[in-house]
């Protein structure tokens, strides 16, 4: 009767969420051995991941174009956005001009530099890179076309 079909509708859709879930569960278990990252991490990013995740200090702020990318290379949270998608203007403006001495006085220990970021900066902003006072911590290249620079610019400060 009536309970029987209540039952059955409540029952069969139960049971496909359950098979399905079943089956996603063991396609996802497949991936696991093999870990996808995100797409705006790449090789050279994952190098540097490989050798820096969570190793700088607790309270380190890494400059990156791409803020995202060094929170995710670093492990080390990032002030350029207020939300996902919303910058903060200070970091916007830092950005445009981000020399050594800007990075330092907004509170910035570290530099993540591309090589498609440092051939948008201007001469002068390139020659503050190559102050003594500023260490190349790590690099990785591909083809000697792209690269990936981790800067220590510790020493710049005061």
């Amino acid at each position: 009767g009536l309970r029987k079909t209540l039952k059955s509708l409540i029952v069969i859709p139960l049971c496909i969420s359950a098979v399905s879930g079943i089956v996603i569960f063991a396609l996802e278990l497949t991936a696991v051995p093999r870990p996808q990252f995100s797409y705006y991490i790449d090789l050279l990013d994952t190098r540097m991941t490989a050798r820096y995740w969570n190793v700088l200090p607790q309270d380190a702020q890494v400059l990156d174009r791409i803020p995202y990318r060094s929170v995710t290379i670093f492990g080390r949270p990032s002030r350029a956005y207020s939300g996902i998608y919303s910058p903060l203007p200070e970091w916007s403006e830092l950005i445009a001009s981000p020399s050594v001495e800007n990075a330092v006085q907004a509170g910035y220990q570290y530099v993540y530099m591309d090589s498609a970021w440092w051939v948008e900066l201007t001469p002068e902003v390139r020659l503050t890179y190559q102050a003594s006072c500023v260490r190349v911590v790590d690099e990785v290249q591909f083809k000697n076309i792209e690269f990936r620079r981790l800067l220590d610019l510790r020493l710049c400060g005061s």
